[in-house]
Parts: C-alpha cells; sequence; structure tokens
C-alpha cells in the first residue's frame, strides 16, 4: 500500500484508528481525483509525523525547500520508503513569511528556491495591504535594515530583480500581470535608496539605482538617445532651440538620468552634499554613454545597428564606439554626417590619448570639453 509504506516497517505497531484512517486515505489516494490524491497524502504525512516513527527533521516536514540538493535527498528518501516519488505539488508552497525567515537565517538557498517559483513574494506585499510585521516592509528594505552583515541577501534580492528585467520580452509588449510586477520592482527599488540612505549605508545604492535604470526598458533607451541626438545636431549645425536656447547635449543626457534619482537621494545630494561615489559615477558613466550612443545614432544608418545593449555597462559602450569610429575611418561620412563624424574623431583622439584609462568622470569631462570649444 503506497501511503502505508510512508511509516516504513513500524507501521504495524500503529494505533487501530490510525491504522484506518490510512485505509480511507489509501482508497481516495487510488481512486479519488487529483485534489483528492493530494490531500490524501498530505494527511498520511501529517499521521506519520504524529504517529509514526521520525523520518527527516522539521524543516522538510513542512515541505519547504531549502536547496536543489537537500530536496533531491528527501524525494531520493522518499522513493526508497513508497517505491514512488510523491508529486512536487504535494510540498507546501512558499509563503510571506517564508521569505523574510530566510532573510533573518541568511539563507540565500531558500530566497533562490522562492525566486525560481513564486518571485511575487520577494517584492512584498502592496503597502495597502502590509501588515504590522516585517512584511509591512518590502523584503529588500528589511533585509537593508538588518545591518551590513546581510548585505549578501541584499546581493542576492536585488540580483533576483535583476534577473527579473533582464528576461523581460522585447518582441512583445507586457501582459497586465508583468506590468504589475515590474512596477512592484521599481517601487522596491526606489525604496531600497531611500532605505540605504536613511542608514547612511550607500556601498550598495549604485547596483539598486543600475537595476532600476535597466527596469524602463529599451523603448525609454531608445527614446532618450534620440533627443540627445536632436540636441548633439543642433549643436553641431549652430542651430539655436526656440527661444534662443543654446543645445546642451550633456546636460540633456544628465537630466534623463538623473530622473532615476529618489527624490530623497537629490535633496540629499543638494542640500548635505551627501556624496555618494558609487552613484556620481554611475551617473557620469550613464550621461556618457547616452551622448556617444546619440552621436552614433546619427552616423549609422540606423538605430537598430546602434549597440543599446551596451548602455551602462562600465567601459563597454566607450570600447565599441572607439572600435567603430576606427572601422569608418577609411570611409568616413560625408554631407550633413561630416561635422558629427570630425566630432567622433575628437572624441575618440581625446579617450586614445591618455596613458591610462579614464574614469567615467574624467570621460565625461573630456567630452564635455570637446562640445564646449
Amino acid at each position: 500500500m503506497q501511503l502505508q509504506r510512508l511509516f516504513g516497517d513500524e507501521d504495524t505497531t500503529l494505533p487501530r484508528d490510525v491504522h484506518e484512517m490510512l485505509q480511507e486515505m489509501e482508497r481516495l489516494y487510488s481512486t479519488g481525483s487529483e485534489s483528492q490524491r493530494r490531500g490524501a497524502w498530505a494527511i498520511a504525512e501529517i499521521l506519520r509525523r504524529v504517529a509514526g516513527p521520525a523520518q527527516r527533521d522539521d524543516t522538510h516536514a513542512e515541505g519547504i525547500e531549502l536547496s536543489a540538493e537537500e530536496d533531491k535527498d528527501y524525494l531520493a528518501g522518499m522513493a526508497d520508503r513508497s517505491g514512488t516519488l510523491p508529486p512536487t505539488s504535494l510540498r507546501r508552497p512558499f509563503a510571506p513569511h517564508d521569505v523574510f525567515a530566510a532573510i533573518d537565517k541568511n539563507d540565500v538557498d531558500r530566497i533562490m528556491a522562492i525566486r525560481d517559483t513564486r518571485f511575487e513574494l520577494l517584492l512584498g506585499a502592496d503597502r495597502c495591504d502590509a501588515a504590522s510585521q516585517p512584511g509591512s516592509r518590502t523584503p529588500l528594505e528589511y533585509a537593508i535594515g538588518l545591518g551590513p552583515k546581510y548585505h549578501r541577501v541584499c546581493l542576492f534580492l536585488v540580483g533576483a530583480l535583476s534577473r527579473y528585467v533582464n528576461h523581460m520580452p522585447d518582441d512583445r509588449p507586457l501582459d497586465e500581470a508583468q506590468l504589475t510586477l515590474l512596477r512592484k520592482v521599481r517601487a522596491n527599488l526606489k525604496l531600497a535608496i531611500d532605505q540605504s540612505l536613511l542608514r547612511d549605508d550607500t556601498s550598495l545604492v549604485a547596483s539598486y539605482l543600475q537595476v532600476l535604470v535597466m527596469a524602463e526598458g529599451t523603448t525609454w533607451l531608445s527614446k532618450s538617445v534620440k533627443n540627445v541626438a536632436y540636441e548633439v545636431e543642433a549643436w553641431a549645425s549652430h542651430k539655436r532651440q526656440q527661444g534662443g536656447v543654446v543645445p546642451q547635449p550633456i546636460q540633456t543626457a544628465h537630466d534623463a538620468i538623473s530622473l532615476f534619482l529618489t527624490s530623497h537621494l537629490r535633496m540629499r545630494r543638494q542640500k548635505e552634499r551627501v556624496v555618494v561615489a558609487a552613484v556620481d559615477d554611475y551617473v557620469a558613466n550613464a550621461t556618457g554613454d547616452l551622448v556617444l550612443l546619440a552621436l552614433w545614432s546619427r552616423l549609422a544608418p540606423a538605430l537598430s545597428e546602434v549597440p543599446l545593449y551596451a548602455f551602462a555597462r562600465d567601459e563597454r559602450c566607450t570600447a565599441l564606439f572607439l572600435e567603430f569610429v576606427s572601422s569608418q575611418r577609411a570611409a568616413p561620412p560625408s554631407g550633413p554626417a561630416a561635422k558629427l563624424w570630425r566630432l567622433a574623431e575628437r572624441i575618440e583622439a581625446a579617450l586614445h590619448g591618455g596613458l591610462r584609462t579614464p574614469t567615467s568622470t574624467e570621460r565625461l569631462d573630456m567630452v564635455s570639453q570637446i562640445l564646449r570649444s
């Protein structure tokens, strides 16, 4: 009998009422529907834990996956006793409190298991539905609040958010469920930035900001590149914009990135002169990349040939831009694009002229000086 085998060789010592209950569960398991089979297996497991010999520890008895390897070992043991593997669906699904318990224990394996099965739990409850317990904050906020010893957990949580963003489809619009999750991802990251600033712990703020920018997707990036390209063209042709405003490619690019800084971060940077070096470096890198991609888009036949995927990835965009200019030197663009090509050559010469690789801020300063001259 499949269910009684859960009790091993000692099932004959079980009380009569337990035997009768097991027989009833066996009947349901053999002839019932899928839901009845699940219920029968669950009740038999409860009886085994209460009346039978201890087979495994309490954590596994709860049906929670601590890791793939541990789960594999448990299922293998179940197969040895019953001859069949229990369906995965019979294990208790993760709940919100599992996330916070895993954070408390620094249990990265469990967090990854939750990420793979119920990612939405890592985003926490909606503010209007949140309880007064740890769940009133997002899991990432909660982990930040526990201090530096939980940085590893914070990194894994933001890595899970980054993974979701990177796997969003680019070839079709997001459905309502995906949009809801994406909005919660953005809210999580903004709350994480503010929580870190409140605790004067800014070591991971740049990482939160990077994923926040990524969460806007290629639509935002394409639009921003076009806006900056318009400024670059106006600068090259010495055209003043409506109202006599001088074109400012650098400022336009910087403003586009600054929109992702939370109001709390902007206020502290302006009024308290709070310096977050990693954030400043990221903003400078992203601003410079927007300018280079904008210039590239006016030299390439189509925007699709511009490597938007390299945006804000350290020095990758700069390296690809320099390769592009070098590859086109034998047949440079002519006509209206000639002035833009000369600008590209000047930028390439400046970035290649030093004995060491410039920092993001230094690269942006070089491009700014060229545009001012």
